[in-house]
């Protein structure tokens, strides 16, 4: 039980983040998050960063399987996140402070 608890963190981990990394990558470049596909994207950003697009879109691809519940673990969630920071900061997008209460 604590195990699929501290899983299901990560899981809610890396939906945060991924939600957040595709609204500002979005912002970024112009275009309605909630419209534009996961492909189409994964294109654009690729053509910013100078980087593989099929490569773009599989990370993102395999953050929402994860999201949508497939198994995971610990290492695999901080290296999606290392990946999605380092595209952030390739496009010069800043996330959002954290706010302290």
């Amino acid at each position: 039980a604590d195990m699929q608890r501290r899983m299901k963190a990560y899981d809610l981990a890396l939906e945060n983040i991924y939600t957040d990394f595709r609204r500002r990558c979005s912002r970024s470049l112009g275009v309605d998050n909630t419209t534009i596909t996961r492909t189409e994207l994964a294109r654009m950003i690729a053509e910013r960063i100078g980087g593989n697009p099929g490569e773009v879109e599989q990370l993102m691809y395999k953050c929402e399987d994860i999201i949508h519940g497939e198994p995971t673990n610990s290492k695999e969630i901080l290296r999606l996140t290392r990946q999605l920071r380092e595209i952030g900061e390739q496009l010069g997008i800043k996330r959002a402070p954290s706010s302290k209460v």
